[in-house]
């Protein structure tokens, strides 16, 4: 099996939504309002395209993951805040996260940014164990989530630039 990563622009907006709504149908409970979603416009597609930086992951000309980051909000740590990350379920633990993670890296070289921070759910066990395996780390910071009684946990990554 091989992976590719592929940057995607505001032309790309059909694989970014077909992409999301994937995520959404697995996790919606993770990922969002898949029914928000579904009745994005064209325009608002490209603009989420336009404003922050999304990848796809792709295998066989086939799109199974997407990434995408954006400068760190204020009131968490790091330079470059991961939004998204998700695989299809059939291709995870097969590389595609490190692929991934080469893609954000390379983003945070590219704008000087030192530090690759997300946010991840307490309770999702399975994403903290691969976010660790591919060195992010807790960094002891809980927030409160948009859904009621519900926490995410921030992990870190340092990126050497240079």
């Amino acid at each position: 099996m091989h992976f590719t990563v592929e940057t995607l622009t505001p032309t790309h907006w059909p694989r970014l939504r077909s992409l999301r709504l994937a995520a959404l149908s697995d996790s919606s409970e993770i990922y969002g309002d898949i029914d928000l979603e579904m009745g994005f416009t064209a325009e608002q597609w490209q603009h989420l395209l336009d404003e922050q930086s999304w990848a796809a992951l792709v295998v066989e000309g086939k799109d199974v993951g997407l990434v995408t980051a954006i400068p760190t909000p204020p009131d968490r740590c790091g330079d470059c805040w991961i939004k998204s990350w998700w695989i299809a379920h059939k291709y995870r633990g097969k590389g595609g996260a490190r692929l991934l993670l080469n893609w954000l890296i390379e983003l945070c070289k590219q704008n000087n940014w030192s530090t690759l921070a997300l946010g991840v759910f307490e309770t999702n066990t399975s994403a903290i164990l691969s976010y660790e395996r591919l060195g992010f780390h807790k960094v002891g910071i809980k927030k409160p989530s948009s859904r009621a009684n519900t926490f995410f946990i921030i992990m870190a990554q340092e990126i050497k630039i240079g």
